[in-house]
């Protein structure tokens, strides 16, 4: 698995724990991408959960998605900060449906966003105990992403040679001070 972009003159791709800690410093959520029948793309918003190897995401079996995805296997998953300097992973591969009992990995990702600890949580009134069978009730898949490629990129990491603050290149003098 290549976890850096050839076609980039410097390497500004985080090592395997900065995209571990990445993932995990804040609840992000990611983008998928899936293809439609006529083969375009299509993006959707999920919460993942990625475990140094595999990359898993849940959805509800009524979703387009999961037609599409019985249909062509093949997935995209990204996720980027929101801030400068820009940081970003992207892991490509193909799904399988695993099992998932008692919707423990499901309710795991799910609260790692929707808890009232979460970052990502902005209701106020949310109520997790009414909520929690309701996210369940029309059955969900899990899904397993066998990563193919994975590439990341850490903009802090171009600081060695570029003044982040300008954009500017460092002269030969300023990047050996």
């Amino acid at each position: 698995m290549s976890t850096a972009d050839p076609r980039l003159a410097y390497d500004y791709a985080m090592t395997a724990e900065e995209i571990t800690e990445f993932v995990y410093e804040a609840p992000r959520y990611a983008t998928v991408s899936t293809l439609r029948k006529d083969g375009s793309p299509i993006s959707d918003g999920v919460g993942i959960e990625w475990d140094g190897t595999f990359i898993y995401t849940s959805m509800r079996n009524t979703r387009a998605m999961c037609r599409r995805l019985r249909r062509d296997p093949r997935m995209c998953v990204h996720v980027m900060n929101a801030d400068y300097p820009v940081r970003w992973v992207r892991w490509e591969g193909e799904v399988e449906i695993i099992d998932d009992p008692d919707y423990e990995r499901t309710f795991r990702i799910m609260h790692r966003y929707m808890d009232a600890t979460s970052d990502a949580q902005q209701l106020k009134d949310f109520n997790m105990a009414e909520y929690e069978p309701n996210y369940v009730d029309q059955g969900r898949t899990m899904y397993r992403l066998t990563v193919r490629r994975l590439q990341s990129y850490d903009a802090r990491k171009q600081a060695a040679r570029f003044e982040l603050s300008t954009g500017r290149e460092l002269t030969e003098q300023e990047r050996s001070a």
